[in-house]
Parts: structure tokens; sequence; C-alpha cells
């Protein structure tokens, strides 16, 4: 016997007027250089999305995300592309135009996560140059396969480069992009000494053979508000110890201390002797001499093979130090002393997140007398059961 199935009517779609209907639109830019050519193709973008979107009346203008000079690989470092994703989370955006899968991502994992993760809040993404809207039924494989041509494209793009690169470490033709602290540029590209930054070099360079740690260069630095490299929010030991063991300060230039990897996402790592390193002697003048960069290197060495101190640990002079956990905030203490020159001059050890920030970390110091005893009744309790 046949079953009676009764149809129950979808309900008629409400009239909207037209300005209920407007979907809030943006347009998102990026170029991958700094250049001339490239900025200029920046702006053109910006204009060209904002009259577009402008003038159709069934849009709502919601801005132009831009990214200039950045690569497309990664979208972690492009923060107007996290803006916009922020702004599409928010309920601020409906669709996003962009000109191109490549210049929305050339990282396939990456590109397709993002198009599902606004595809489930009902935000779409139009790509121009491919016709394609992500809110399509179809879309999705299409997608999947031009976004996999696009990383290709970049692998092809490092690989060339990389291959050049190497050609002129081989020359002895490359150019600094970035001059390390210290240096700047003529117009034909050769090192220069700054000066003023020269100043702060060849005293970090004498503090460290006058006995001084990187950890309190660092701090000195910082207390005498001497402006950081590239801007950097304050002077960290690992820069420090970064200068004194980098050999452009002698007049030298060591190329490829840092590498590339060759598989996508193309992570970069210190050269540790995974990739072949280029040497020029006296490539360009020196701000400290080859005999204190040659002391300098025989102490480094003097304490990592006597001392036991390694940048890992800050130091193994003492013998709590980097064993000391502090259970608030995970850092390890450092040793201090306190009131020097006075009868009742101490030795403490405060946790090093409490030196660097008392707001970050409340936990009181530990008198090292105390700790020594502590470590004895500990040692003679686990030795005489």
């Amino acid at each position: 016997m046949a079953k009676k199935v009764t149809v129950i009517k979808a309900a008629k779609a409400q009239k909207h007027t037209q300005e209920e209907r407007r979907l809030k639109v943006c347009g998102y830019a990026r170029v991958s250089t700094g250049s001339q050519a490239q900025a200029t193709s920046y702006t053109a973008q910006v204009e060209y999305y904002t009259e577009k979107i402008e003038s159709n009346p069934l849009w709502e203008f919601a801005g132009v995300y831009a990214d200039e000079g950045i690569s497309g690989t990664n979208v972690k470092h492009r923060d107007e592309f996290q803006m916009m994703i922020a702004d599409c989370e928010d309920g601020n955006i409906d669709l996003i135009l962009t000109k191109s899968i490549t210049r929305f991502a050339r990282n396939t994992v990456e590109c397709i996560q993002t198009i599902r993760k606004l595809k489930e809040i009902g935000v779409g993404i139009y790509f121009e140059k491919e016709n394609i809207n992500t809110l399509s039924e179809k879309s999705e494989l299409f997608i999947t396969i031009l976004a996999s041509v696009a990383q290709g494209e970049s692998e092809n793009i490092s690989s060339n480069n990389r291959w050049a690169i190497q050609k002129r470490f081989q020359d002895g033709t490359y150019i600094i992009s970035t001059p390390a602290y210290g240096y700047g540029k003529d117009e034909d590209g050769n090192l220069v000494i700054i000066e003023s930054e020269a100043e702060t070099v060849r005293w970090i360079y004498e503090s460290y053979l006058n006995g001084m740690g990187v950890y309190v260069i660092a701090k000195a630095l910082n207390q005498k508000g001497i402006p950081t490299i590239r801007g950097a929010e304050k002077w960290q030991d690992g820069v420090i110890q970064d200068i004194l063991k980098n050999p452009i300060y002698e007049g030298d230039m060591l190329q490829q201390r840092t590498y590339t990897e060759t598989r996508f996402p193309f992570v970069r790592r210190v050269n540790n002797g995974q990739r072949n390193q280029y040497l020029i002697k006296d490539s360009h003048p020196p701000i400290v001499t080859h005999e204190e960069a040659e002391a300098v290197r025989n102490l480094m060495a003097y304490r990592v093979d006597v001392l036991h101190m390694n940048k890992s640990d800050y130091t193994k002079r003492y013998l709590f130090s980097g064993r000391i956990i502090c259970g608030e905030c995970g850092r390890t203490f450092r040793r201090q002393k306190i009131y020097i020159g006075k009868p009742y001059e101490k030795i403490i050890w405060t946790c090093s997140g409490h030196v660097e920030d008392k707001e970050s970390c409340c936990l009181k110091a530990i008198r090292e007398d105390v700790l020594h005893r502590a470590f004895t009744d500990m040692w003679n309790k686990l030795y005489t059961n």
C-alpha cells in the first residue's frame, strides 16, 4: 500500500527593499615587493576597488584592505589580511573582491582553509581573473586546482631566486638588502658606517671583554634609552650575542648565515652548517678590529667550554643557574646581588620574568643561603635513608 505524503510548502521569501539587500563589499589587494613599480600597482588596486564598489548600487562599501611588500606564502604576517578576516567574523563584510587566487594566497592549504572558514559564516570571495565566487556550489574544486598551481608557481619562483642568490654569493657580487646595525649603504650599495650606531657596537664589544654578560649589556642599553635595531621594543640578550658573533663588524662579510628551506612554506633557519657559507675578508670598513673580534670569540668559547655557559640557560657560572623554575610563570631564576658594598649585602635568586616586568610575575625572591640549606637538606634525606 502506497504511503501518503503531504507536501509542506516552503515559506515564500520576504520581499526586501533594494537598500536592505545591499551587500557589504570590500576589496583585497597585495603586492609582494616594495619596488616603485609594485608600489604603483598597489595604489592602482586600492583606487580600482574603491571606485568599483562605490559605483554599484547593490553594494555597500566596506573598505579596501591592502598589504604592501608582503609575501603571499603565509597569511600570518599580513596584518591587513588578518584584519579583514576579523571584520568578516564580526559581520562587517559579506563579499570580498580580489584580483586572483595568487593575490589572495599562494599557500594551497591556507587558501582553502580561509575560504571554508568564510563560507561557514556566509562570506564569499570573488576572484576576478578566474571568475569564481566561493559561495557557488562548484567553486571549491576549481579553487583547489588553481591554488595548487599558484603554490607551484611560488615554489618555482623561490627556486629560481635561490639559484640566483647562490650564484651571486659565489661570485662575490651579492648586495645586502638590509645592512646590519651600525651600517648603512651608499648609492652603489656599498656598506658605510653609521657612527651613532657604531658607537653602541664598540661599547657592546668593550663591555663584553670587560666581563659583562649579554643579558646585563642588553639591560644597560635599555636603561640608557639607546634606540634598538629596526625599531624593536627593547634590546634582547640574543641580539647582543648575534652582534658579538657577526664578523661583519670586523670588516668581513659572511654570507648565508641564514637560509630558507626549499620546501613550502619556505621557513627561514639559522645556518649551522646545513648550507655552504661564503666569507669575504676585508670587504668593507670595520667598526672593531680583528683582534677585538677574536678576543670576543675566545672569551665566548671559554665561557662555554670552561664555565659551561650557553645562551639557552643564560649562564652556568653558579650552582642553581637555569635550574630553578618559577612556579607562577615558568621562567628561570637569576642570581642577583642587593645592597652591594653595604654590611648587609645579600645574594638572592629572583624570577627573570619578575626582573624584566614586575607586573608579569609577583613571585618573591629567595635568599641564596636559604636555597643552599634546602638543597643540602634534600640531599641528606636522599642519601641517608
